[in-house]
């Protein structure tokens, strides 16, 4: 019993030593990294300063911060070559909305040229609308020689019918009724435009403009120069403090289609005058 109670103490003493080894190895090790550690920084610090004091006043920089530097512009770099070509991609995108719009309004046009030979593209909108509203009067005004015959065949049938329409029958002389126009040149006071006159502008000039925003304008620049007797041009903004809206496009559209029937005169800098 003796012996092996001894044993287990010489055991138990053999094991408390060869853990004590163990830590004391341990710390060692660890020792040993602190101290490599703290050489590393030192040497370090050590080339820094030399670094420093071999480049003096230069200010340059040494190794290893050009390094880090470098690094840093690197990965600035390949951010900024991503977003060059996130853009590039972009403007793409872009150039293809845009040629895909410009095909679009092209057959827009060559289908509103078709359908309204009057609304071809020209320099010049207002001879082009004069021009229209010119042919729109020689259409009202012409008349078929067989129709003639035919309405006097008729009139003589029935004495009691007379002729309708436009035309009246005055002393065997047909005689076209005055148009808007006519009734203007002849100063018979304000004379609104009709919706025909409207339609007989250019599309590309009136726009989406309406008959009685039209008139608006017209009314209110009718009794400043022909009521009130003013002969000064109106400017924009004259006009704009009257509370007349001709600025955007909307707005230039209203004095565009009355420059266009020869009502205006509209200088370059947006200054109207009634004809």
């Amino acid at each position: 019993m003796e012996d092996s109670t001894g044993s287990q103490q010489a055991g138990h003493s053999e094991g408390e030593g060869l853990r004590h080894d163990m830590a004391n190895n341990v710390d060692k090790v660890e020792a040993l990294f602190r101290k490599a550690e703290s050489d590393l920084e030192y040497m370090s610090r050590k080339l820094e300063d030399e670094f420093r004091q071999q480049l003096g006043g230069n200010n340059q920089l040494n190794p290893s911060e050009m390094m880090q530097r470098l690094q840093r512009i690197k990965t600035e770099y390949n951010s900024l070559v991503q977003d060059a070509e996130g853009i590039k991609a972009m403007q793409s995108q872009m150039a293809s909305y845009f040629r895909a719009q410009l095909q679009t309004a092209c057959t827009a046009i060559k289908a509103l040229q078709e359908k309204a030979p009057q609304a071809q593209i020209t320099d010049s909108t207002e001879q082009e609308a004069v021009v229209d509203s010119i042919l729109g009067l020689r259409l009202g005004e012409a008349t078929d020689p067989h129709q003639g015959n035919e309405t006097e065949e008729t009139t003589k049938e029935n004495p009691a019918q007379e002729p309708s329409g436009k035309t009246k029958k005055i002393s065997g002389n047909i005689t076209p009724e005055l148009s808007q126009a006519d009734k203007r040149a002849r100063n018979e006071g304000f004379i609104p435009l009709s919706e025909e006159e409207l339609q007989s502008v250019s599309p590309l000039v009136r726009g989406r403009v309406k008959l009685a925003d039209v008139n608006a304008v017209y009314k209110a620049l009718f009794e400043h120069f022909k009521v009130n007797g003013n002969s000064e041009s109106l400017t924009i903004q004259d006009m704009s403090k009257k509370g007349l809206r001709i600025t955007g496009a909307t707005g230039e559209a209203k004095l565009k289609v009355l420059r266009a029937l020869k009502i205006l005169h509209m200088s370059r800098n947006g200054a109207v005058k009634l004809l």
